[in-house]
């Protein structure tokens, strides 16, 4: 009788072991399923629908660091500065290699003139990647509103001398 308990109590285990492993690829499936989804919605220029997926993604996987990066995307595109603000927050909170949250967010404190916060953001990106075309518009910005425009126009050449 005991061998057959430990048998049953053996075998629950491993059902359970088995939903448990196949709830988490299922998670991740449905978080993928949303994502790209919202990916593609956000490509036809649809943000609304596109929000609702990132959210369903989100809901899905709460420290899901890109669909609030995409969800800030959407915001800036639908003239939302504060939601974008936010989402961009937690995002590079989530995630601080997330190079292009920390550059959208370096543009929201530029354009909120906050040189000092836009320098940080910038400091981040250019030190992952020193090439970043990007990143290195946003600097000639900062260096022009500076009154450093000979400085500026020579990162802005460089780039244009490599076809960026």
């Amino acid at each position: 009788m005991l061998v057959v308990s430990r048998r049953i109590l053996i075998c629950f285990f491993l059902m359970a072991m088995g939903l448990a492993l196949g709830s988490c690829s299922s998670a991740e499936e449905k978080r993928t399923k949303y994502f790209e989804k919202g990916k593609a919605l956000f490509e036809e220029g649809d943000y609304g629908k596109a929000v609702l997926e990132f959210r369903s993604a989100i809901q899905v996987d709460p420290e899901f660091a890109k669909a609030y990066r995409y969800l800030g995307e959407c915001e800036v595109r639908r003239r939302d500065m504060q939601k974008a603000f936010g989402y961009f927050s937690r995002a590079v909170e989530l995630d601080p290699q997330l190079l292009e949250a920390q550059l959208s967010l370096g543009y929201i404190y530029f354009g909120a003139n906050q040189t000092d916060k836009t320098r940080e953001k910038l400091s981040v990106i250019l030190k992952k990647d020193p090439e970043d075309s990007k990143a290195l518009v946003l600097k000639s910005l900062v260096l022009i509103r500076e009154e450093q425009a000979q400085e500026a126009e020579g990162i802005l050449k460089g780039l244009l001398a490599k076809g960026e």
